[in-house]
């Protein structure tokens, strides 16, 4: 491992290293990209739905409702109310 490391080294230099990380950049981006949304969305659409915020679409809390509760917590409180 170490004479490959080594030869690499001598015969390309430094920046063989760095060889085809663009190409891995350009195929993982829009993946990474899309997982990040799609985890966002869905945890916005969550948080909406067990009733902590106002919209799915915006992150402002319900006035009057703690966001450290669980939903069943808020169930009640919401039904006490």
């Amino acid at each position: 491992m170490r004479g490959a490391f080594s030869a690499l080294l001598k015969e390309r230099g430094v920046l063989s290293l760095w060889r085809g990380l663009f190409p891995n950049l350009v195929r993982v981006a829009p993946y990474s990209g899309t997982a990040f949304m799609v985890f966002e969305a869905s945890k916005k659409w969550i948080v909406y739905h067990n009733g902590y915020t106002v919209s799915p679409f915006h992150d402002t809390p319900r006035e009057g409702i703690p966001q450290n509760i669980t939903p069943e917590e808020l169930e009640k409180l919401t039904k006490t109310s």
